[in-house]
């Protein structure tokens, strides 16, 4: 008896959260269905930092295998990004009057997936400790950007809502990415598929800053 009650609660509970999931998705439908443009938005940035981060996956091997380094270079690469966010966002938080959100959005995210190319071109440690520098700097603005962006648009009722489903989705989109990089990589090459990846994810980024220059709707704050 025991076992059948925990059965039966367990599920409950599974279904409880199938429900709310639905619900949760029916909201941020509602949401972005209100605004195309907004959607727009959300899309080709969490599109661009999707394709972006999937690439991070390869990194260790194209530093090992292409450039013929060891893992404690691949650690000094990752300490220059991370010096790189930490600059970045330091200096965001000083100098917030002076750049628009929309410019936060776009170069952040263009120079940062920029980053990503020239790392993946590189031919040496230097090259790629440079590239480091520039994407961990330029995301830090781009991650600050949308942070804004995103608490300058979702109304605070539903922010909880609308920040799981994208996060869910990212992920979701993520892991396909990064399975889709590393199995080309390996019928293909792993230099070819990462710069392609990057070039997409730049051309996303430039586009997106295209049109939120270009483009002005009162119902979109930045």
């Amino acid at each position: 008896m025991p076992n059948q009650e925990q059965k039966v609660t367990t599920e409950n509970n599974n279904s409880g959260s199938r429900f709310i999931l639905l619900k949760d998705f029916k909201v941020v439908k509602g949401f972005f269905t209100k605004s195309r443009y907004l959607l727009l938005i959300f899309l080709l940035f969490n599109i661009s930092m999707v394709l972006v981060f999937s690439l991070d996956s390869q990194e260790a091997t194209y530093i090992k295998n292409n450039l013929l380094t060891s893992e404690r270079d691949y650690g000094l690469l990752m300490s220059l990004a991370g010096i790189g966010s930490i600059i970045g966002s330091v200096l965001s938080t000083y100098i917030p009057e002076k750049f628009s959100i929309k410019h936060y959005l776009g170069i952040g995210s263009s120079i940062g997936a920029s980053g990503y190319v020239a790392f993946y071109s590189s031919i040496n440690i230097i090259m790629a400790g440079i590239s480091f520098i520039i994407l961990g700097f330029f995301l830090a603005y781009a991650s600050i950007g949308y942070i804004t962006f995103f608490q300058n648009n979702v109304p605070k009722e539903t922010m909880g809502r609308v920040g799981s489903i994208v996060a869910l989705l990212q992920g979701c989109f993520q892991i396909i990415i990064t399975l889709i990089i590393g199995y080309f990589s390996l019928i293909i090459s792993l230099k070819i598929v990462t710069i392609s990846f990057s070039l997409i994810a730049l051309l996303i980024s430039i586009s997106l800053y295209i049109i939120i220059i270009r483009r002005n709707e009162n119902s979109v704050h930045f």
